[in-house]
């Protein structure tokens, strides 16, 4: 049996509606105290949990639809958001029995049935963490770690997977442990039942304590390959300020590791475990945040060409030619027009492209600006009635637009 009214002595009953603690000197007992903590609390959940949400679904939405890929850390980046969802009711039911309130405002039945789910969010947190760490480990070996390096000179490749190998079996232990950490497990919030229980204060000051070194870790982690990056510093300092997101996390894990100590060392138990959980909240939330933010860019870049705005740019901009709309892949670039010198010549008019057919001693060249332009020879033979096809200026021309001699050079001025 899993609650405390099964006993039905009315004695008993009448202890379990007492005050489960003491008031300090100035207050008094009061069990009508005002919602507005408890209110807060959920508020704060409810942030927290849409933020994971929406940056998961983000990124799902990014390397599913735009990558089109899919990876192990995707698939762990999921099963941890299940979980965050399975801590979030967890809290919801902990605060409906007291939590968010002093130990004199609620009963010792409200807070003995409220273990069972602080219990349960505990174990829920030790999982998402587990999950969530391999996950941004996983992504930090994708993004850093060179395919064509070879493992053994890769001295990151061994720090990620021997960060990965601490955490989950760290995680593993804490995680049974805290399943199992009374014999019977009723034993833990059933002060009636008799039961072999393991020292709960040491086991919450050593996942407090590792959750803030391993945050620190997975911050730094990244800092030194981001450094060894070969572009401008400028976005370098872009770059490790998209990473150093996970500072917030760190500071929602060192103020978890302060109210896991005040919670084993006060009194007030219920009003301590409210505080921790919406710092365990916050820290589960930008967990996920930060293993997204490698992502954004992408997504940011097909909102800017695809989104609404760019959408209302194109409606409101000038009419292309009927033939660029013809159910070319160029229909949305600008046309380019050719004529012909006093010598026979072709050359561009407008933005770079080329007139096909193309003779064979056709050569392109990309410029200062970084445009791919088209050279014309003066021996050019003439072609009656060309037209013209435009190529994207900063990609070069596909094949099948020239002929099998064409030659191609990126050298600027030749």
């Amino acid at each position: 049996m899993s609650t405390i009214s099964v006993y039905p002595d009315a004695a008993i009953e009448q202890f379990l509606k007492s005050p489960a603690g003491l008031p300090p000197d100035g207050e008094s007992y009061s069990f009508e105290a005002s919602d507005n903590d408890a209110r807060g609390g959920l508020a704060f959940l409810v942030f927290a949990l849409v933020v994971a949400t929406v940056s998961l679904t983000v990124r799902s939405y990014t390397k599913l639809k735009l990558m089109k890929q899919w990876n192990t850390e995707d698939t762990l980046l999921l099963l941890s958001l299940a979980m965050f969802v399975f801590y979030f009711a967890e809290a919801i039911l902990s605060g409906q029995h007291g939590a968010s309130r002093h130990m004199w405002a609620i009963t010792l039945q409200d807070y003995y049935l409220g273990l069972e789910h602080v219990n349960l969010c505990s174990v829920a947190f030790c999982i998402f963490q587990a999950l969530v760490k391999v996950a941004i480990l996983l992504q930090f070996r994708r993004i850093f770690v060179p395919s064509h390096l070879s493992v053994r000179e890769s001295v990151l490749h061994y720090i990620i997977y021997a960060t990965i190998g601490t955490t989950v079996v760290f995680y593993t232990i804490m995680t049974f442990c805290t399943i199992w950490i009374c014999n019977p497990r009723e034993a833990f919030w059933n002060p009636y039942v008799k039961g072999v229980c393991m020292d709960w204060i040491t086991l919450s000051k050593a996942v407090a304590l590792f959750t803030v070194i391993s945050d620190f870790a997975l911050l730094f982690i990244p800092v030194f390959p981001v450094i060894r990056l070969q572009m401008a510093n400028k976005k370098k300092i872009a770059v490790i300020a998209v990473f150093a997101v996970g500072f917030i996390d760190c500071i929602a894990a060192i103020l978890r590791t302060y109210y896991t100590w005040r919670l084993v060392e006060e009194t007030d138990y219920s009003w301590n475990t409210s505080i921790q959980g919406m710092c365990t909240a916050l820290e589960m939330s930008f967990g996920i945040l930060v293993a997204t933010l490698p992502i954004v860019p992408r997504f940011y870049k097909h909102l800017r060409e695809h989104g609404p705005i760019a959408t209302a740019r194109r409606l409101t901009g000038p009419q292309e030619s009927q033939e660029n709309q013809a159910g070319s892949k160029f229909a949305n670039k600008p046309s380019v027009e050719c004529k012909k010198d006093s010598r026979g010549a072709k050359s561009i008019i407008g933005l770079p492209g080329r007139c096909g057919p193309t003779p064979n001693n056709t050569r392109h060249t990309k410029s200062d600006s970084g445009l791919y332009t088209e050279i014309s020879s003066p021996a050019r033979a003439t072609v009656a009635n060309e037209t013209c096809m435009k190529f994207d200026p900063y990609e070069k021309p596909e094949d099948d637009c020239y002929t099998t001699d064409l030659k191609w050079s990126r050298k600027t001025g030749r």
